[in-house]
């Protein structure tokens, strides 16, 4: 099932902040659309729910290096 996570993320500050949190992501598999917003220090994700949780997701954020607050929807 196609389900969207509103992610609070701390730490992304520029543009290779972000490739590297997508590239991570898009490894993970399962990820369908990414969107970043360093305004907002949000990142939604798109994700089949079969095949990755939101709990997955935070973890490879946060083995990027970046703190995840926490889903915001």
């Amino acid at each position: 099932m196609e389900k969207t996570a509103f992610l609070n993320v701390n730490g992304m500050t520029c543009r290779h902040s972000v490739e590297a949190v997508e590239s991570a992501l898009e490894a993970a598999g399962g990820v369908k659309r990414i969107e970043v917003s360093l305004d907002d220090n949000v990142i939604e994700v798109q994700y089949e729910s079969d095949e990755i949780t939101v709990e997955g997701i935070k973890e490879v954020i946060e083995d990027q290096g970046y703190d995840v607050d926490g889903d915001t929807v």
